[in-house]
């Protein structure tokens, strides 16, 4: 969620894999295993990305191997693959961006633009303030420089995805956003005057240790939606009684019945059950015909969305339950496709309200994906197994019946304006 937008490797440790280079001749390889293999395994893949372009740019990459490091061939190919717009066909390149030199700093998008949301002493004076340029760009431009390196569906993913890019100097090289590996951050000041500070890569063999220390917001009192669960936690039921509110947090899909189903004994053994909270649910909004329900799938990052499906129905088939003004469904850009499913069968089945902020993604995901391993690189190629039938009309997010954004003041604050949304109707 946005409380962990900090970083997943606050500091440059080394230079790792981000340069060396494999022989060229094992690189064309991979290349060409990726170039065959991969329209046979994504469904009706050059009816989305013509054929003649996808070999055309593949083999442009291929012949320029030579002198470079393994991740500009990676982000090269990440790029081509980009061009798809799909967020799940993707080169997973995470653990090689994290070993290459990293800019500890966090950046959000929210609600009237760009915020340093986490950082480290060091850079401390840049946090919680809002970022008015990043090397005398626009942060909104910063972000198209760089999207060409992002597997993206429509804008809100850029607005989710793009801000937490800006922390790898090599994407920032090949972007032209930096000629180096120095970001300098035009910041707002409390009076709105702007104030430069660079913010770089540190060793943190050779800093001083205090400096290293992470730096990042702190709420005193923080709402519900983010007050921390449990390690493993799938879900959180609480009632409000001030607001006659039922609050049912779903962090993951998934369910000791699900796995059950699928013939996984040993994962049903390790989560808990869907049925006995469903059904306690429905009990107490039945017997408290005052009672609402809000369903959270904010920062759900998938699974299986079977359960939430079946709930949806079984609410819907209650003429008691299923009542407008009754049902709510928080949803945002952190929202992924399974849970993504859930709120469009609460759309169809009951006349629930959906709040919050547009998808990342377009509702066409069934859930399940596969990966392609390029056995010289041990790159990951990530594609869709399947979608999902969609109209001619369809758009390019799912969309919430009443948005709600968060606002950075929220964010630093602990505050959820979507619950108190709900909480004032």
């Amino acid at each position: 969620m946005r409380w962990t937008i900090l970083i997943l490797n606050l500091f440059w440790v080394g230079t790792g894999w981000a340069q060396v280079s494999m022989p060229p001749e094992m690189w064309r390889s991979d290349i060409n295993l990726m170039r065959d293999e991969i329209p046979k395994r994504y469904p009706d893949f050059f009816a989305h990305y013509p054929k003649e372009a996808w070999e055309t740019n593949l083999q442009r990459v291929a012949e320029r191997v030579e002198g470079k490091s393994n991740l500009q061939v990676g982000l090269e190919l990440q790029s081509i693959v980009a061009r798809l717009g799909d967020s799940w066909f993707n080169v997973e390149l995470t653990q090689q961006l994290q070993t290459s030199k990293v800019i500890p700093i966090g950046l959000g998008w929210f609600d009237g633009g760009l915020y340093v949301s986490g950082t480290i002493k060091l850079f401390e004076k840049t946090l919680g303030r809002q970022v008015l340029a990043v090397n005398g760009v626009p942060p909104g431009e910063a972000l198209e420089k760089i999207k060409s390196y992002i597997s993206l569906e429509n804008g809100f993913g850029l607005e989710k995805d793009g801000p937490q890019w800006l922390r790898f100097c090599m994407v920032n090289r090949l972007a032209g956003l930096s000629p180096n590996d120095t970001l300098v951050l035009t910041l707002a000041t409390p009076n709105q005057e702007p104030e430069d500070i660079k913010v770089f890569p540190v060793d943190f063999r050779s800093m001083n240790r205090l400096s290293m220390m992470p730096a990042q917001l702190t709420p005193k009192d923080p709402d519900l939606r983010f007050q921390p669960l449990p390690m493993g936690s799938m879900y959180r039921v609480n009632w409000l009684p001030d607001n006659n509110l039922l609050y049912f947090q779903i962090n993951y899909c998934a369910s000791q019945e699900m796995a059950e189903a699928a013939g996984d004994s040993l994962s049903a053994l390790q989560l808990p059950p869907f049925k006995p909270q469903a059904d306690s649910i429905v009990a107490y909004l039945t017997e408290h015909p005052e009672a609402r329900l809000f369903l959270d799938l904010r920062y759900n990052p998938g699974g299986n969305p079977a359960d939430g499906i079946a709930f949806a129905r079984r609410i819907g088939a209650d003429p008691d339950l299923n009542q407008k003004g009754r049902l709510f469904i928080g949803i945002n850009n952190y929202t992924a496709a399974a849970p993504l499913q859930i709120a469009a069968a609460f759309r169809q089945y009951t006349k629930a309200t959906i709040v919050g902020e547009p998808s990342a993604e377009k509702p066409v995901h069934t859930g399940e994906k596969d990966f392609l391993k390029l056995p010289n690189s041990g790159l990951q190629v990530f594609y869709p197994k399947a979608f999902l039938p969609q109209a001619a009309t369809a758009k390019d997010a799912f969309y919430p019946d009443v948005t709600v954004k968060m606002t950075f003041e929220a964010f630093k604050n602990g505050k959820d304006p979507v619950m108190d949304y709900v909480k004032g109707l």
